[in-house]
């Protein structure tokens, strides 16, 4: 059952605390959208997506970008944005305010010292920002650059990656409703999967 085995890697481990969990995923998901990312990139430039404000965005809808440093929410090209949110998280991921990793500690010690960090509210907004921007660039891609994908035969491989994270962000309730609604039959055909998949790995806990 490819749903079972799928939500047995994402429900929290005994060993893990959930922020360790959801900080250390949150850096996969990263990576995951960065390969499918890679490969359209340099073609969106040359798509309306890539070239006009507001277009390539979900129907319905135009994502902005803002920041610390630019707090006005600024109109951009979908594809820009995906490049920009792809920037902001590689920031995010090496400031070792965020992680700090330090080799010169051992593993326990490390793990401590990211777990103080990832415990607390401020680093909680931090990923949830970070998981609504990742579903953001995801809802691009299937509505500006699927077809692309499906050329070069990267398809499945995008709905695999998005399947994944989506059974991430419904395990923990890491996007909200509203946000999840922009492209509602992609995410309710995985939304049925999960809950499938849940109902049976609980029956096979409880047995």
């Amino acid at each position: 059952n490819e749903g079972g085995t799928l939500l047995e890697t994402t429900v929290l481990p005994p060993s893990y605390r959930l922020p360790q969990w959801i900080a250390g995923n949150a850096v996969s998901f990263y990576e995951d959208l960065g390969v499918v990312w890679g490969v359209v990139k340099d073609v969106a430039t040359t798509l309306p997506c890539g070239t006009t404000i507001g277009e390539g965005f979900p129907i319905g809808v135009e994502y902005r970008w803002s920041d610390d440093s630019a707090p006005e929410p600024k109109r951009l090209p979908s594809s820009t944005y995906v490049n920009t949110v792809m920037a902001w998280i590689l920031e995010v991921v090496n400031a070792p305010e965020n992680f700090p990793f330090d080799q010169q500690l051992s593993e326990s010690e490390e793990e401590e010292q990211c777990i103080k960090v990832w415990c607390t509210e401020g680093f909680a907004k931090l990923l949830s920002t970070m998981y609504r921007r990742l579903f953001r660039c995801y809802a691009i891609i299937y509505a500006s650059l699927f077809e692309k994908l499906r050329e070069y035969g990267l398809a499945p491989h995008l709905n695999s990656c998005f399947k994944r994270f989506l059974y991430f962000c419904f395990e923990f309730g890491l996007v909200e409703e509203k946000e999840l609604r922009v492209i509602g039959n992609l995410v309710d055909g995985v939304r049925g999967k999960y809950r499938v998949a849940k109902i049976e790995f609980e029956a096979k806990k409880g047995g």
